[in-house]
């Protein structure tokens, strides 16, 4: 967040020394200086929309990573147009009609632009695209974390030993399991829900010798998600 408000603050002193110096110097108010003023105003005005875009995103912690590469093509648009305004504006000064070159600002300008919107378009779409697969990547993975979360409970219920060292080791197979779940694997993983309820009710009842049947059923079921899993990739 911090690096956030010094970008800010940058923007905004950049945006007033440009003011302040363009009417301050004594440039010819020629039409070629109203066309790079309003370039390097259009071009510090483009990092609200610049700023807007880097950090609009839903992945709060994530987004600020995924949002500096737009943040350098804002920049980079700003300090590269700024300065080019600033060349232009002291063509003033020269003996001769700079309005004459009109055309050579304006299309140095305009291309600049292009490249500018293009970049900030390809860099939105690759945050976007990342975002999207984080997303299905969470989808993917819940079914394993939410089954590693029973199994925590379950093994803090457990008192008996026997029964204990049963769930701990088949807690760790799960944690341990691959966590990408697919259209294949979709009844094995509402197997394991069920399994693992019923694992839970019987160490709750204090039915350990079921509970230790219910791991080697487990396992048994885990193995076979994993080796779906396994078979599934290679395709």
């Amino acid at each position: 967040m911090k690096k956030i408000v010094k970008l800010v603050i940058i923007v905004l002193v950049t945006f007033a020394l440009f003011v302040l110096l363009s009417l301050m110097i004594p440039f010819e108010r020629s039409n070629v200086f109203w066309l790079s003023f309003a370039f390097g105003l259009a071009a510090l005005a483009s990092q609200i929309y610049v700023f807007y875009t880097a950090y609009k995103s839903d992945h709060p912690v994530k987004s600020r990573f995924y949002g500096y590469p737009i943040m350098r093509v804002g920049l980079v648009y700003m300090y590269i147009q700024i300065p080019l305004s600033f060349i232009f504006m002291a063509l003033g000064f020269a003996q001769f009609d700079v309005d004459e070159i009109f055309w050579i600002p304006l299309t140095i300008y305009l291309i600049l632009l292009g490249f500018f919107i293009v970049g900030l378009l390809s860099t939105e779409m690759v945050r976007d695209k990342i975002e999207a697969q984080d997303d299905a990547l969470k989808a993917k993975t819940s079914a394993i974390r939410a089954l590693s979360g029973k199994m925590a409970n379950v093994t803090a219920m457990c008192a008996d030993p026997t029964a204990k060292r049963a769930v701990n080791e088949l807690a760790e197979k799960i944690r341990y399991s691959d966590p990408m779940s697919s259209e294949a694997t979709e009844g094995l993983d509402r197997s394991l829900f069920a399994s693992v309820n019923e694992l839970r009710d019987a160490v709750a009842a204090g039915n350990y010798d079921a509970a230790v049947r219910l791991c080697g059923s487990i396992e048994a079921t885990l193995a076979e998600r994993n080796r779906l899993c396994k078979m599934t990739k290679s395709y």
